[in-house]
């Protein structure tokens, strides 16, 4: 599948033409490109832009799509009226009717302004009504709608207004209210839908804007519902971002290899949960900062991490190309980020759920799973009753249940080989996973955070 991505080159590597291709070679499309701008960029902010001349963005879009084609067009920084002009015309004249994704970037995550403000009229009078989806954030919505957007309900005041222009559909990004959980809404003219997931708390989220129309486009090339390319490239960005490789003195890059990493990550015909889900991160590369380590060493550390796997793979039993995936399940995020942490260091992968529906839901889509580490008392669904579902359902699948209090009753509905006990010991925790994965029950717990 072919995606044309039109937008503005950030020299950091975290936005832009640069996050867009790397999303979409991440889920297997070709990538083609039409550069509007350069940035002088880094995470800190943008120093300084050079607009590329409209008449030759013009011919960028020409040439590739009267030679490659393309099967959906991204659009990211456009920057002003006449950028605008071209893009619009160029797209009548080679490729009308083609999937649009409008991402109206104006401001970047510095602050600095990407989109003249005589810019906005050209944007609704030549894009939208062409397009297929329009991705705003909330200050890019209340620029285009006129409204101020202080809750979810005027949310959904603004996503009506917004499809008023003429785009047939909306995802409104509402990272940017306050609150544990983001909420995102879905608008087009048979209703609105909202999409609520907790918040990762990063600082590490440059380019997320760009890395989300990406991967919708890429989606809806690959022949996917709109509904289904949000829900997968919502997904996608979320484990990004916890993957994230913490480079940079600000707003540092997501990680966009996530899902090429590891196998177990869904295909095209797979969306994961639309909420519930924190996103696997992948084993051998802890995103979270480590005492005494600055972010910036983020990198040598994960390669670090990476010449040891070999090694810890050995003494696990495990293989280095393809490491065992965790679900954890636990309803205390507090627990399950120290958990998953221990889990990372010793070079599993690890996908986490908040509740015992989330993972059944995970375990129906067919992601891989080795193992199922769940907290015997959760509410809504007890380990043990999620040990039963799981058992119907995946039959074989290792099950470990963790508790705070090994008495004789659950020692008895369990068994001692299959109950873990809270607080974690590292030494303890490694053995009890390693034997549930068929290996031995004795061997040195190899630490991959150096």
């Amino acid at each position: 599948m072919r995606v044309l991505a039109i937008a503005g080159s950030d020299s950091g590597g975290g936005a832009g033409i640069q996050a867009d291709i790397k999303t979409i070679a991440a889920f297997g499309a070709y990538a083609a490109t039409a550069i509007t701008a350069l940035t002088a960029q880094d995470t800190s902010g943008v120093h300084a832009i050079h607009i590329v001349p409209p008449e030759f963005v013009a011919r960028q879009i020409a040439v590739v799509l009267d030679d490659i084609g393309a099967d959906a067009v991204k659009t990211g920084m456009l920057g002003d009226a006449a950028t605008i002009e071209a893009v619009a015309g160029a797209l009548a004249r080679h490729a009308p009717g083609v999937t649009l994704v409008v991402d109206p970037v104006m401001v970047a995550k510095g602050g600095a302004s990407l989109l003249q403000p005589d810019a906005v009229a050209a944007l609704t009078r030549l894009l939208l009504p062409v397009s297929t989806l329009l991705t705003p954030n909330l200050p890019e919505a209340e620029v285009l709608s006129g409204l101020v957007i202080e809750d979810v309900a005027a949310m959904h005041r603004a996503a009506a207004a917004l499809l008023r222009l003429g785009v047939p559909a909306v995802l409104l990004k509402g990272g940017h209210l306050p609150g544990d959980q983001v909420v995102d809404l879905l608008a087009t003219a048979d209703g609105c839908e909202a999409f609520v997931a907790p918040r990762i708390v990063s600082r590490h989220t440059h380019g997320t804007g760009c890395t989300l129309a990406s991967a919708i486009a890429t989606g809806m090339a690959q022949g996917m519902t709109l509904r289904d390319a949000v829900l997968r490239a919502r997904a996608y960005v979320r484990a990004a971002i916890a993957a994230a490789p913490g480079i940079g003195r600000g707003h540092g890059p997501l990680n966009h290899l996530i899902a090429s990493w590891h196998e177990g990550w869904p295909g095209p015909c797979a969306p994961p949960s639309a909420s519930g889900v924190v996103p696997h991160r992948p084993a051998g590369f802890d995103s979270r900062p480590r005492p005494g380590q600055l972010s910036g060493d983020a990198a040598a550390a994960g390669a670090a991490a990476r010449d040891s796997r070999t090694r810890h793979a050995a003494e696990h039993g495990m293989s280095h190309a393809s490491p065992a995936t965790i679900l954890l399940v636990d309803d205390d995020p507090a627990v399950r980020d120290v958990t998953a942490a221990m889990l990372e260091d010793l070079g599993y992968g690890v996908i986490e759920a908040d509740n015992g529906a989330v993972a059944l839901d995970l375990l129906s889509k067919g992601i891989r799973v080795d193992l199922l580490l769940a907290d015997l008392v959760m509410p809504g669904m007890t380990g043990g009753e999620l040990t039963a579902a799981v058992a119907a359902g995946r039959p074989g699948l290792p099950v470990l249940l963790a508790t705070g209090d090994a008495d004789e009753r659950a020692l008895a509905a369990v068994g001692e080989d299959r109950l873990v006990l809270k607080p974690f010991r590292n030494e303890e925790l490694a053995r009890k996973v390693r034997v549930a994965l068929g290996g031995p029950d004795s061997g040195k717990v190899v630490s991959l955070r150096r």
